[in-house]
């Protein structure tokens, strides 16, 4: 079936998921057409197609399962579930790992650099803030229960004020704020390997 008559939703993610099914389901409801892949299933049960030409020119491309068709750049919008990445059994180890980052690559690539992705990262600002006392002391407290000296920690704020926290990475990426907030953010790592801070 083409997918045509309205701009789909393309859903990536693994095949049992409960939550992604959730939504689907409500997407549905509201007769927004949805294409649900994963990119483990690329070749056959997948394929994708993308070309990029200079701006302004639109993207052009499809992707392709065997129940459903769509153009990439009729796309509404991509929800990047949780995707499994092929593992290619039938690839030498070597030729396996090429495979897998050609298509992580890829198909990664290709549905980042479409209208709507968060790729604008130019026109976003950084700044330090102090976190209230009883906050600090709680994410402080949890690095301690689980034996851990340092971690990435996602916070959201809403328009009451109020924190909300997403997860801990215990080794997320964080290079990045360094360089726009000027935190010395290496040299505390720096201090805690030269210490030899380790549980």
């Amino acid at each position: 079936m083409s997918v045509t008559e309205k701009r789909p939703v393309l859903v990536a993610t693994e095949a049992d998921d409960v939550t992604a099914d959730m939504v689907i389901t409500e997407l549905n409801r509201r007769s927004v057409p949805v294409v649900r892949v994963n990119p483990a299933d690329i070749g056959a049960g997948l394929t994708v197609s993308a070309r990029f030409g200079t701006c302004p020119a639109p993207v052009a491309g499809q992707v392709r399962t065997p129940s459903r068709t769509t153009d990439l750049d009729r796309l509404r919008a991509v929800y990047w579930r949780r995707p499994v990445w092929p593992t290619f059994q039938y690839l030498s180890d070597d030729d396996a790992r090429f495979a897998a980052a050609q298509v992580r690559y890829g198909l990664g690539g290709a549905l980042y650099a479409l209208d709507g992705g968060r790729k604008d990262y130019s026109a976003l600002s950084y700044s330090v803030v102090d976190l209230p006392e009883h906050l600090d002391k709680a994410l402080l407290s949890y690095l301690d229960h689980f034996g851990l000296v340092s971690g990435s920690f996602d916070l959201a704020i809403d328009r009451a004020g109020n924190y909300w926290w997403l997860e801990l990475n215990p080794n997320g990426q964080w290079g990045w704020l360094e360089e726009h907030t000027g935190l010395k953010m290496s040299a505390a790592f720096a201090d805690l390997l030269t210490r030899g801070d380790a549980r």
